[in-house]
């Protein structure tokens, strides 16, 4: 199959797209580079530097490649970031998407989309949410999730196409930046590898159900042929609080440095995420669930 994968350059998107590689199909890449880099892009993919908000652009590669399948990663991922400049979140996570999405006016063949989405559309009291729950998105980033369903769900039955959304927990593995809001797992690796002082904030008791990214890239890969017309929860059920991932960690690099803890509030912070994910589970997808498994 031909796949089209926007944002593979970056952390999830680059382990999807090479696990497709894998399996034997053709890997067409559309990235900025915003926070992707050239070296996380796999060998044999076909690279093309765009940005999804160039809607010329999109829509004529996406006409002259024709895929099988389109991908959908790109995004602004950052909580605080879409909480100091909402209209870039905005421009980035739904006018981006809705440049692809317009494609589907003029595609003779409809592609099937798989789309990227968040467990922070269920706001803050995320405990165990089931696909069915009802969404409490509490940031700007949030809200442009949960309204690409919209989008997506609305532009499916105009458009007749198969579509497969996936709500994320909270994912971690290889490449991805200790720079950026989202992985304490790869800021605490980070910081302990270079002796630095890792910052835990409030209590550390907030709890956190980790998926490992090879597990996400597999759920992608099922999502190819199955998981029809639906939401799917990913999450591996290995849920820890953040003292405890920091004293794990410490113990994996031999390290015998407490942490700071600071109590400046962070916003979007939830107390807990967690995931049932069952629903996936039932489709024959089955993940890492042991916490010292997927912190190797």
């Amino acid at each position: 199959m031909k796949i089209l994968c926007t944002g593979a350059a970056g952390f999830i998107g680059s382990h999807i797209a090479e696990l497709y590689i894998k399996n034997g199909h053709k890997v067409y890449i559309i990235d900025n580079l915003y926070t992707g880099t050239k070296q996380n892009l796999p060998e044999g993919s076909i690279f093309y530097q765009y940005d999804i908000r160039d809607k010329e652009r999109i829509s004529r590669l996406i006409n002259i490649i024709k895929p099988d399948i389109i991908n959908h990663h790109a995004a602004q991922s950052g909580v605080v970031k879409s909480l100091h400049d909402s209209q870039f979140d905005c421009d980035v996570n739904i006018m981006g998407l809705l440049n692809i999405l317009n494609c589907y006016k003029f595609l003779e063949k409809k592609p099937k989309f798989i789309f990227s989405s968040s467990a922070s559309i269920y706001g803050n009291d995320c405990n165990n949410k089931k696909e069915t729950d009802k969404p409490d998105p509490q940031s700007f980033y949030a809200i442009t999730k949960y309204a690409s369903k919209r989008y997506i769900q609305t532009y499916s039955k105009i458009y007749n196409f198969d579509y497969t959304i996936f709500r994320y927990s909270c994912v971690t593995g290889l490449r991805q930046r200790p720079d950026l809001e989202a992985g304490v797992i790869a800021i605490f690796k980070n910081n302990l590898q270079n002796n630095k002082q890792c910052i835990i904030y409030n209590s550390g008791t907030q709890e956190r159900d980790f998926v490992h990214v090879d597990d996400v890239a597999k759920a992608n890969l099922l999502a190819i042929r199955e998981l029809r017309m639906n939401i799917y929860n990913v999450s591996s059920g290995a849920i820890i609080n953040i003292k405890d991932l920091y004293n794990k960690l410490k113990v994996q690099y031999k390290k015998d440095c407490d942490a700071i803890y600071s109590k400046v509030h962070r916003f979007g912070d939830a107390k807990i995420v967690s995931l049932n994910n069952k629903k996936l589970m039932m489709n024959g997808w089955i993940p890492m669930n042991n916490i010292d498994e997927i912190l190797k």
